[in-house]
């Protein structure tokens, strides 16, 4: 009687047991599961980070090209500017001396 009792025992505290890593077990699996799909989702934003990374640097290396394209064009029209008003002020002379009187010598 007493064997059995012990035996009992032991087959109670084994279920238990089992019962308890089980649990234990479905616990890790779900937290397992859980990690996987945030990894996944971490996973797919990388990708779309890289992806706009990408993109912001074409952008950015476009928008170089036409600063420079605007800032050479800046240029072509001071010096059209200086030219220009250079133009003025020799015609303003020629005007100014056509418009003198002959001197006398």
């Amino acid at each position: 009687q007493h064997e059995l009792t012990a035996i009992h025992n032991q087959s109670a505290s084994r279920t238990s047991s089992d019962a308890s890593h089980y649990k234990e077990r479905a616990k890790l699996q779900a937290e397992l599961g859980a990690m996987k799909r945030l990894n996944e989702q971490l996973e797919m934003e990388k990708v779309d980070m890289e992806a706009t990374l990408e993109d912001l640097t074409l952008d950015k290396e476009q928008l170089e090209e036409e600063k420079e394209g605007i800032e050479d064009r800046v240029e072509e029209l001071k010096i059209d500017a200086e030219t220009a008003q250079m133009e003025v002020e020799e015609l303003r002379v020629e005007l100014e001396d056509a418009r003198a009187p002959p001197q006398e010598e």
